[in-house]
């Protein structure tokens, strides 16, 4: 619940306590008025009450989503008068999800090439520049929005047929007059095409899964268990793991060679002090002998 202090008249005020939540499980009630303020309940929490199909139906919210599929009820006022409720297409909303979709393809290709390009004097070249396997992930996206679809109909083949272009640049456009048009005249086609009349279709047979159940399945491959991505992170762990070891094994080399030459160079410099104290005690004892060429 919330409180509040609400000015009346400049010289009085009044306290307010109001509850979060709707509905008569959501009441507040005072058990101890230890200040002796004094409460007046201003409104009573009640329950929402619709009559459906001759069934009294009780809601802590006038908002009811969960009575008729698809539809949500917003109570407006009390009546006891039938009402007749007519479920209108949202073409609106199938448009935007369509130019969303499109928006998200846009920002995943421009993604990718940025990870893949090659690079020149005046840029780096991406983290995957090497790798054809990432540009292969976006070439079969970018599939699904050239080749026909898995569920197409016969003015619904492909992204084209809803006012999808790729221009000069490589970025998907939308035509918002084809795409109107299309969803004005063939929605039943659009549907199937994109959902092929499924829901929450399993990634597994064989059957035709429409545009979002190809695109779920490819996402698996890539990213569900044992796909793509999982397989590439195992392959650099291994590969990872076996530079390291032999980085190991070849710093235990490096130290073992250190040591022995290390050893022979002591070996080789104590044998030339040696030579050299030889070699000083020659020539004094040369030096000293009669008969030289220094004597005469």
């Amino acid at each position: 619940m919330t409180a509040r202090i609400v000015s009346v008249d400049g010289s009085s005020y009044k306290l307010f306590l109001q509850s979060k939540n709707p509905g008569v499980e959501n009441s507040i009630v005072v058990n101890n008025d230890f200040l002796n303020i004094g409460f007046n309940e201003v409104q009573n929490a009640q329950d929402a009450v619709v009559s459906y199909n001759g069934v009294s139906i009780t809601r802590s919210s006038n908002l009811i989503a969960d009575l008729i599929p698809g539809v949500t009820l917003s109570l407006k006022n009390v009546s006891v008068d039938a009402a007749s409720i007519e479920v209108t297409r949202d073409d609106a909303a199938a448009a935007d999800a369509i130019k969303n979709l499109v928006a998200s393809f846009n920002e995943f290709n421009s993604l990718v090439n940025d990870l893949t390009s090659v690079g020149d004097q005046t840029s780096e070249a991406g983290a995957f520049a090497s790798d054809p396997t990432v540009r292969d992930i976006l070439n079969q996206a970018k599939d699904l929005f050239i080749d026909e679809g898995s569920t197409a109909g016969s003015n619904i083949k492909r992204m084209m047929d809803l006012g999808v272009m790729v221009d000069r640049y490589g970025v998907y456009q939308v035509d918002d007059n084809l795409l109107n048009n299309a969803l004005s005249n063939h929605f039943d086609e659009i549907k199937k095409y994109f959902s092929a009349d499924t829901n929450d279709q399993s990634i597994y047979g064989v059957a035709n899964r429409g545009f979002a159940g190809d695109l779920i399945k490819q996402l698996d491959d890539y990213l569900g268990f044992n796909g793509f991505i999982q397989s590439r992170e195992s392959i650099n762990k291994n590969s990872v793991d076996d530079l390291s070891e032999a980085q190991d094994k070849l710093s235990e080399k490096q130290t073992a060679l250190e040591e022995r030459y290390t050893a022979q160079f002591t070996t080789m410099n104590k044998i030339m002090s040696e030579m050299n104290s030889l070699k000083d005690y020659l020539d004094n004892q040369l030096n000293n002998m009669p008969f030289t060429s220094n004597n005469k």
